[in-house]
C-alpha cells in the first residue's frame, strides 16, 4: 500500500551560501505535510548548510554531514581528475543512501553542472532504487569548456537518464538548460518550472539596524561580494550623483566575500573618496525581514544572470522599494509597475534611477505597495510548496510502479 508520509532526502553540496540556502529554508518552513520526514545530506565545507542547521533547530529534520571529493579549491588539474571523482562519488554515495529507505531524494544544484557531487548523488539514488529522484537547478547552465566537453556530455546523458524530473526555479534557468546542455534531449525526461516560494512577511514596525538618521536614505545591496554581482557598478554610479544627494544617501554593502574581492571594493571606495558614504557592513546576524526593512531601497546590480533573485522578491514581499538589473529571471516577477529595472553594467542609468528615487520618493513607495501584493499572489508559499510536493509525490507514485 502506498503511503502519503514520505521520507525525503535533500542532497546539497556547495561551499558558500546563497539562494539555495533560502530555497531550502523556506521549503522546510512552508512544507504542507507534517507527516513527511526530511534528512539533509551536506558536504563538510557547506557554510550555508551549517548556518541553516543552526537556524532551524528542528528535531524532526536530520542533518548528515559527509566529506565530498569535490572541494572549493579548483585548478586546471582538478578538471582532469573530475571524471574519476565523479565515478568514485557514485559508489561512495550508494553506500550512504543504500540503507536510508528514502522515498524521494531532492538534489539541489546551483548553476548546472556546478556541483558534480550532487550529480553523482542522483546517479547513486538511481542505482539504489530510490523511487523519486528530483534534480532542482537554481542558476544558469554553463556550456562546457572545450577540453571538458566529452565528460560533460557523458554527465548530461547520465543525469538525464537517472532523474525522475528536472525542476527549474525560473523560465530563464530552463532556457539556459536548453541552450547549453544535453539534459533535455532525452524525450523521457520531465522538465518543469516551479516558482520559488517567498514567505508572507507580517507588517510590523520597521527596524533601524543601521542607526539611520531622519534625513538619510539607506541604499542596500545584499549578497556575497563577487565580481558578477555588480557591487562596483553601484559604487561608481553613486560617485556620479549630485553632491546634494550624496550628502543624504548611504550605500550599505551587506554580505561577505573573498579577501581579494573585498580589498578591491575598499580600494575603489578609497579612490573615489566615498569612505563615509559607502559602508561595508559584512554579514549581518539578523532576520532578513529586519535587515531589508532597515533600508530605504534594495538594489541588485547583477551583471550577468540571476536564476531567480530571492533578495529582490523578499524586499518586494516586505514592501521595500527595489531596483534591479535586467538579467535572468528578474522580469518574470518584477516590472516597472512594482519597481525599477536598468540594463546591467549601465552606470549612468543606475545613477539616474537613484536620483529619481530621491526626487520622486512617493512614486517608489506606491510601486512597493503593488510589489507586495504581487509577491503575495504569485509566490504564495502554500500554493507553490503544494505544487512542488504534488510534483514529487507524483514522481514517487511513478517510481513505485
Amino acid at each position: 500500500m502506498l503511503k502519503n508520509n514520505l521520507r525525503i532526502g535533500i542532497f546539497w553540496e556547495q561551499f558558500e551560501w546563497g539562494g539555495v540556502d533560502t530555497h531550502i529554508k523556506y521549503l522546510l518552513e512552508s512544507w504542507i505535510n507534517s507527516d513527511d520526514r526530511f534528512t539533509i545530506y551536506f558536504n563538510s565545507e557547506n557554510k550555508g548548510a551549517i548556518r541553516l542547521k543552526n537556524e532551524m533547530n528542528a528535531k524532526d529534520i536530520i542533518f548528515k554531514e559527509h566529506n565530498s571529493l569535490f572541494t572549493s579549491k579548483g585548478s586546471f588539474f582538478s578538471f582532469l581528475v573530475n571524471p574519476i571523482k565523479y565515478i568514485i562519488s557514485i559508489f561512495k554515495y550508494c553506500k550512504i543512501l543504500k540503507h536510508e529507505k528514502l522515498d524521494v531524494i531532492i538534489c539541489q544544484n546551483g548553476g548546472y553542472p556546478a556541483a558534480y557531487g550532487v550529480l553523482a548523488a542522483i546517479a547513486a539514488a538511481y542505482k539504489v532504487k530510490i523511487p523519486a529522484r528530483i534534480l532542482v537547478i537554481h542558476h544558469q547552465a554553463r556550456k562546457p569548456i572545450l577540453f571538458t566537453s566529452l565528460f560533460r556530455g557523458f554527465v548530461d546523458k547520465i543525469t538525464s537518464k537517472v532523474s525522475s524530473s528536472i525542476v527549474c526555479v525560473s523560465k530563464a534557468t530552463l532556457e539556459s538548460l536548453k541552450k547549453s546542455t544535453f539534459l533535455l534531449e532525452n524525450e523521457n525526461i520531465h522538465s518543469v518550472v516551479i516558482d520559488n516560494w517567498v514567505p508572507t512577511f507580517k507588517d510590523k514596525e520597521k527596524k533601524n539596524l543601521f542607526d539611520k538618521k531622519d534625513d538619510e536614505k539607506l541604499i542596500g545591496v545584499l549578497g556575497r561580494i563577487e565580481e558578477y554581482k555588480g557591487h562596483r557598478d553601484l559604487i561608481y554610479s553613486f560617485s556620479k550623483l549630485p553632491d546634494k544627494i550624496k550628502k543624504t544617501n548611504k550605500i550599505l554593502i551587506i554580505g561577505k566575500g573573498s579577501d581579494e574581492n573585498t580589498r578591491e571594493l575598499k580600494t575603489i571606495i578609497r579612490k573615489l573618496n566615498l569612505e563615509n558614504e559607502v559602508l561595508l557592513k559584512g554579514y549581518v546576524e539578523d532576520k532578513i525581514e529586519n535587515i531589508i526593512s532597515s533600508i530605504d531601497l534594495l538594489v541588485m546590480p547583477t551583471r550577468s544572470f540571476e536564476g531567480f533573485g530571492y533578495v529582490i522578491a523578499e524586499a518586494m514581499g516586505i514592501g521595500t522599494p527595489v531596483l534591479a538589473s535586467n538579467v535572468g529571471a528578474i522580469k518574470e516577477f518584477l516590472s516597472k509597475e512594482e519597481g525599477e529595472i536598468f540594463e546591467p553594467g549601465n552606470i549612468n542609468q543606475l545613477a539616474e534611477c537613484i536620483i529619481d528615487f530621491n526626487n520622486n520618493n512617493k512614486k517608489w513607495i506606491e510601486k512597493s505597495k503593488k510589489a507586495k501584493i504581487k509577491i503575495i499572489e504569485k509566490f504564495n508559499p502554500k500554493k507553490t510548496v503544494s505544487e512542488f510536493r504534488n510534483h514529487i509525490y507524483q514522481k514517487y507514485l511513478e517510481g513505485t510502479k
